[in-house]
C-alpha cells in the first residue's frame, strides 16, 4: 500500500471557493484576485495573539445578539431568584451586608496616681499606671509659657497688607493679632471679608488672649476670642451656643446636652470638655458658676487696669494638671509642697468635693519621684540599653 500521495501541480488544481475558516484550519485567509472572484478584494483578517493568531469569524459576531439575550435572563433569573427568597432569609442578607466593623473592647482599668513635686527650680507632675510611668510633665519659672493668659493691651500698629496688627501687651515683643481672630458678640459668625481697618484702630484699647507663646523673631500669637477652661466645661464669655466634646459615646451626648439646655447661661458659649463624662449635673452646674465668677473678676480688673497689662495668668502646672487629668479614674494625688496642696484641695473643694479627700500630703524625707522610681524609670529611658520584661534588651 502506498503511503504517500501524489500532489497535484498548481496549473492542475481546481479552483475551490473560500470557504469561512474552521477551528481545524487556522490558516491564514488571504485575498482573491478581483478578476477571478469578481469582487473587490477584501481587507485581510487581523491575527489576535492571545488565542493562537485566530481572527473573529462571522458566526462569532453575529453570536452577540444571542449573548446578549442569554446574559440578561442570567441577570432577570437571579433577581427573581433574591426576590423568591422568604422575607426572613432576605433580611437577614441585607443585615449581613450592612453589618457594621466590631467595636473595640475597653481596655482593662488600670491603677492610676498623680504625683506632683513642687522645687524652687522647676515644677514637675508624672502619671502613674500601675506603678508604671506614663506621662511626666515638667515646668520652670524662666520658662513659663503664656498661652491662655488675657492681657489688657493697645493696638501699635495696624497692617492693612497683611490684615493683621500688632499690640502692645507688656512682652518684650509685641503680640500679632490677625483679623479672623477678631472676635465680638455683634461680629460672631461674620469672621470671613473683612477688613482689619474697620475693626480696630492704632492706639486702642483690646483685651487679648495669648494663643501661642513667642518664638524666636516672632511675637506671641493673640485672639479676642477669650476663653476659660474649667473641670468639665470651657467658658467663651463672648461666644454663641453650646457644644460637647465627640470623643464621648453618643448617649453620654445626649445626656449632657440634656444637662447644657438647663444651666448654659444665655450670653456666653459653653462647651463641655471629655473629662465631663460620668460627672453629675450638679458637678457640672457648680464648674459653670466657678467660672462665671471668675470672668467677672477679670471683667473687673481690666476695668482698674492701665494697658499693656497682664489681668489674669493661667494657673501653674500642678493646678492645671490637677484641673485637666485628675478625675474619678485617679485613685490619689500626692503633692509634696504645702502651697500646692492648698491650692489644689481649695480648687477641688470649688469643683469637685468628693475629689478632695483624694489629695495626700507626702512627708517622707525621701524625693517624691525617688520614692516611686520615676526618676530611674526616665533615666532608665535615656540609655541606648533598652531591658525588656522577658529578661532580654535591646540597643
Amino acid at each position: 500500500m502506498r503511503w504517500f500521495r501524489n500532489r497535484r501541480k498548481p496549473e492542475e488544481q481546481a479552483p475551490v471557493e473560500a470557504a469561512a475558516p474552521t477551528p481545524e484550519a487556522p490558516e491564514p485567509v488571504t485575498p482573491e484576485p478581483a478578476s477571478e472572484a469578481g469582487e473587490q478584494p477584501t481587507r485581510p483578517k487581523r491575527r489576535r495573539g492571545s488565542r493562537g493568531g485566530k481572527g473573529r469569524s462571522r458566526k462569532a459576531t453575529d453570536a452577540g445578539p444571542e449573548r446578549k439575550e442569554k446574559d440578561g435572563a442570567r441577570a432577570a433569573g437571579a433577581t427573581s431568584t433574591a426576590a423568591a427568597k422568604p422575607p426572613r432569609q432576605r433580611e437577614r442578607t441585607q443585615t449581613r451586608r450592612r453589618r457594621e466593623p466590631p467595636k473595640p473592647r475597653p481596655l482593662p482599668s488600670a491603677k492610676r496616681e498623680l504625683l506632683i513635686s513642687v522645687d524652687v527650680g522647676e515644677q514637675r507632675v508624672a502619671v502613674l499606671e500601675d506603678d508604671r510611668v506614663a506621662e511626666v510633665y515638667l515646668e520652670r519659672p524662666e520658662r513659663r509659657s503664656i498661652a491662655g493668659n488675657i492681657y489688657l493691651g493697645t493696638v501699635d500698629n495696624v497692617l492693612p497688607g497683611m490684615e493683621a496688627a500688632f499690640i502692645e501687651i507688656g512682652l518684650e515683643k509685641n503680640g500679632f493679632l490677625y483679623v479672623d481672630e477678631i472676635v465680638t458678640p455683634e461680629l460672631e459668625g461674620k469672621r470671613h471679608g473683612r477688613k482689619i481697618q474697620d475693626l480696630i484702630s492704632r492706639g486702642q484699647t483690646i483685651m487679648v488672649q495669648a494663643v501661642k507663646d513667642p518664638m524666636k523673631t516672632k511675637g506671641a500669637r493673640l485672639t479676642t476670642e477669650i476663653s476659660l477652661p474649667g473641670r468639665f466645661l470651657v467658658l467663651v464669655p463672648n461666644g454663641e451656643g453650646q457644644g460637647v466634646s465627640r470623643r464621648l459615646d453618643d448617649d453620654e451626648r445626649l445626656r449632657l446636652k440634656d444637662i447644657l439646655k438647663k444651666i448654659a447661661p444665655k450670653d456666653a458659649g459653653v462647651i463641655v470638655r471629655t473629662a465631663a463624662e460620668g460627672a453629675s449635673a450638679e458637678d457640672i452646674e457648680r464648674d459653670l458658676v466657678f467660672l462665671q465668677k471668675l470672668w467677672k473678676s477679670i471683667q473687673q480688673r481690666a476695668k482698674e487696669a492701665k494697658p499693656p497689662e497682664l489681668i489674669y495668668q493661667e494657673a501653674e502646672l500642678p493646678l492645671r494638671v490637677t484641673r485637666d487629668l485628675f478625675t474619678d479614674n485617679f485613685e490619689r494625688a500626692i503633692v509634696d509642697n504645702d502651697q500646692a496642696f492648698k491650692r489644689i484641695t481649695g480648687y477641688l473643694k470649688k469643683t469637685s468635693p468628693h475629689m478632695v479627700e483624694r489629695v495626700v500630703r507626702y512627708k517622707e524625707k525621701q524625693a517624691l519621684m525617688d520614692a516611686f522610681g520615676v526618676d530611674a524609670e526616665i533615666k532608665s529611658t535615656l540609655k541606648r540599653r533598652v531591658d525588656l520584661p522577658s529578661g532580654g534588651y535591646l540597643v
